[in-house]
């Protein structure tokens, strides 16, 4: 049995001792070599969607707005009956709770944009929200599953580097106004890690690469000081590991002429630099997404100091691979019918089933059962509702797996801290008293969530 109080043990004091390598993919078919590309992976689909970027041929730059899927193998080029102009350089990212796919903005020959589109999986659409950030390109936009929004930050517009905050909740962008900020800047490393429920931002350009950590909760912005670091860079890969719950950053531009292809984990409390025996060239404004079907980051193109590529890589981890399942917000309330276990559960590949068991003696039993997160999904919220109501009640939340291991979460008391004059004791207490006090609204509920 692993108690609830050792999983931030599980999830960031362990050393790691897994091996991950990068692996070069040889499609049939690819886009063409160019950076900046928009790259995000559509969980229902099971694919990597690419739009758009840039290449330069002496001194003419051609922008692009054709659209490519990825299915783990090749790419393929789609024919959308409409789409954003040519551009590189967009806020691009997935709203899973949606299934659409968000791109705004980016650079094209006629300067910045600032129109918002839409990719439901075969088609793009233009949307008019009433407000919308200012033009702009290489701004940094990430999709938080917690908060189910789209949050955009930065870029360089009009004004200059810019350090502006948005949200957009599938209609409208809305501005943010945060107590602290990270500085203005464009094109630095942003994903969202899931088991933290943070996003997070690293390095970036204000005429100078950038070195910083930040997260954002979605209230504020908050800077970390880590220990160890990447150095500073703009344009990284950057993105969040969901079967290992490390963030994975590759290469940058460290310099006008320099570029890096250093691999860096943060496993939410530091950086530490990973020394894969294969690995991409030196390159930054490469394509970046995480494959969640595959449990690999994928990368594509990037431009260096031999110019854009059209390479397709992927990272993943080849020995000791973490599977721990990662569970979170679990708490269990007392209610007037029973009471209710409610936890979010994260992603791990040999996850079968999830089943709720009360602890209490001769009243031992299966509340319930879930499959677990599918093989394509990041995170799944759960609610089991046992009707039984005892007052020495315990619950485990059991996670089964392929290989018939079994591990326990808990156990967890429910709260019923605020019942009165024993009304919630034991389920069937009856009375006037019970009757009046319901009336008064002194419900029988408290909800105790345990966090890492």
């Amino acid at each position: 049995m692993r108690p609830l109080f050792g999983l931030p043990l599980l999830l960031f004091g362990l050393a790691r001792a897994d091996i991950t390598n990068w692996t070069q993919n040889s499609p049939t078919s690819s886009p063409s070599a160019r950076y900046a590309v928009g790259m995000a992976f559509r969980i229902g689909a099971s694919r990597t969607i690419l739009f758009g970027g840039a290449s330069v041929s002496g001194m003419v730059t051609t922008y692009y707005n054709d659209t490519w899927l990825w299915n783990g193998t090749d790419w393929t080029s789609q024919s959308p009956s409409s789409s954003p102009g040519t551009r590189g350089g967009m806020g691009f990212a997935t709203d899973t709770s949606r299934q659409a796919t968000v791109l705004f903005g980016g650079v094209s020959l006629t300067g910045n944009n600032n129109d918002t589109w839409e990719w439901n999986g075969s088609n793009w659409s233009s949307l008019s929200p009433s407000s919308s950030p200012a033009a702009r390109q290489y701004p940094m936009m990430v999709y938080d599953s917690s908060h189910n929004y789209t949050y955009l930050f930065g870029g360089n517009g009009a004004s200059g580097y810019l350090n502006d905050t948005w949200r957009w909740n599938g209609n409208n962008w809305s501005s943010l106004s945060t107590t602290s900020s990270p500085s203005t800047r464009e094109h630095g490393g942003m994903s969202y890690d899931s088991s933290r429920g943070r996003v997070m931002l690293f390095g970036g350009y204000d005429g100078n690469g950038l070195g910083q950590t930040w997260e954002w909760n979605g209230t504020d912005w908050t800077s970390l000081n880590p220990s160890s670091t990447p150095s500073t860079r703009s344009a990284p890969g950057m993105v969040y590991d969901v079967k290992r719950g490390v963030t994975v950053l590759f290469g940058g531009s460290t310099g006008p002429t320099a570029f890096s292809n250093d691999t860096w984990e943060w496993d939410g409390t530091n950086w530490s630099s990973r020394a894969p025996t294969s690995y991409p060239s030196t390159r930054a404004f490469a394509g970046a997404a995480y494959d969640t079907h595959n449990s690999r980051m994928v990368l594509f193109g990037g431009t260096g100091l031999l110019g854009a590529n059209n390479e397709t890589w992927y990272y993943s981890c080849t020995s000791g691979c973490s599977t721990s399942l990662r569970i979170y917000d679990l708490s269990a309330t007392r209610e007037r019918d029973g009471v209710t276990v409610r936890f979010r559960a994260g992603y791990d590949p040999e996850l079968i089933r999830l089943t709720v068991v009360r602890l209490s003696g001769e009243q031992r039993g299966i509340v319930g059962s879930a499959l677990g997160p599918a093989l394509d999904a990041t995170e799944q919220q759960f609610e089991l509702h046992d009707p039984v109501l005892l007052t020495d009640a315990r619950y485990l939340v059991e996670a089964q797996r392929l290989d018939g291991s079994v591990e326990n979460f808990g156990p967890l008391v429910p709260s019923d801290a605020q019942r009165p004059l024993g009304a919630c004791a034991a389920g069937r207490t009856r009375g006037a008293i019970v009757l009046g006090l319901m009336l008064f609204g002194l419900w029988c509920r408290r909800q105790v969530t345990y966090r890492r």
